[in-house]
């Protein structure tokens, strides 16, 4: 398994000129954009899950404040949907709009959840993992593995 952090701009971009191996893409957006517009032509893409939250740190419940950040239902959607995919994708492509932040958090759960190694994103410059993101998605794939385990 591959995992890929992108940009909303490369990752589209990708998506009409890499065929090459089965990818499934986990699409996240701020609030106010529109969804990512994937190649619907390309047959290596399985499925994409489309995602809305800010880039915040913290944990908003204020659904009035006109920010929001990730929720737990959020990462419980990214622990379902790579769960369902891992055996059968070569690929995971997480971005968000510039790849550094949300984009890097989620990755780094999804990483450590299929035993990789997380050294180039916690050696890389470019990364700047949200801890928000990553601390979530890894709790969701925790509590996924403990239902499942009857832990």
């Amino acid at each position: 398994m591959n995992i890929k952090i992108l940009s909303r701009t490369k990752a589209v971009k990708l998506s009409y000129t890499d065929f090459a191996d089965d990818k499934v893409i986990i699409s996240i957006k701020d609030p106010w954009a529109e969804n990512a517009h994937f190649n619907s032509g390309n047959s290596s893409i399985k499925e994409i899950l489309y995602l809305s939250f800010y880039d915040i740190s913290e944990e908003t419940k204020d659904i009035f404040s006109g920010y929001s950040s990730m929720a737990p239902d959020d990462a419980l959607k990214i622990a379902h949907f790579v769960n369902k995919w891992k055996d059968k994708a070569d690929t995971i492509w997480v971005h968000c709009e510039v790849g550094v932040s949300r984009s890097a958090g989620i990755a780094m759960a999804i990483m450590e959840y299929l035993k990789m190694d997380l050294t180039p994103i916690l050696k890389s410059t470019r990364y700047y993992p949200n801890m928000l993101c990553y601390e979530l998605t890894q709790k969701a794939f925790n509590d996924l593995y403990e239902k499942e385990n009857g832990v």
